[in-house]
């Protein structure tokens, strides 16, 4: 059958683990999925998780957005953007140790301390602009489907499996679901790659 959606993907992992009367295992498929989730946010990175926004800074201090995952870009957001250069936390309280606020200077550098931006000047009044990758939209009775489960319904299957033979204790299904699953993730950021700089030749340009 189509695997299209929260609840046909529910009914695909009952037909492939053949436990259609197994209501406790059935009780942890969402679970599974949110396990299967969790493993995707971690170490996928593809072009369908880039999003861009824009964040204006209060007293220096920009807040993430609550789906980031990974920084790809982060300028101020003027006629002429400007690049922000990336500090540890360690060197940019060194360097700023009290924030400047010159009213003047915009600010050059950033750090990111828990869930947000800092930026070295106060006063930047201009909005931020970042390019990020966001978490794969997590699958719901509300939300029922998502660009991955579209594209690839096959590694959500996979990995849910994986999670759910782990549980049954069948160590040698769950390791060959585990495997299924890395080969297809494997596969997916190869085609990701190719799609991304394919069509031309890349060249280094010097700064």
């Amino acid at each position: 059958m189509a695997i299209t959606n929260y609840s046909e993907l529910q009914t695909s992992i009952t037909k492939w683990l053949s436990r259609t009367g197994d209501t406790n295992l059935i009780a942890l498929y969402p679970d599974f999925i949110t396990l299967a989730e969790a493993k995707f946010n971690r170490g996928l990175r593809t072009r369908n998780m880039e999003t861009s926004t824009s964040l204006t800074p209060t007293a220096g201090v920009c807040t993430l957005p609550t789906d980031y995952l990974e920084l790809r870009r982060i300028y101020i957001d003027t006629d002429t953007p400007m690049e922000l250069e990336y500090l540890t936390p360690e060197n940019f309280y060194l360097k700023y140790p009290i924030l400047t606020n010159d009213g003047v200077s915009p600010s050059r550098y950033y750090t990111i301390e828990g869930a947000s931006i800092l930026l070295s000047e106060e006063t930047t009044s201009n909005d931020i602009k970042i390019l990020y990758y966001q978490k794969i939209p997590a699958l719901s009775v509300s939300n029922t489907t998502n660009w991955l489960l579209t594209a690839h319904p096959d590694l959500y299957l996979a990995e849910s499996l994986a999670e759910a033979y782990d549980v049954i204790k069948n160590e040698a299904l769950a390791q060959k679901w585990l495997n299924k699953a890395m080969l297809i993730g494997q596969q997916l950021f190869d085609s990701d790659r190719r799609g991304k700089y394919s069509g031309s030749v890349m060249r280094v340009i010097a700064a």
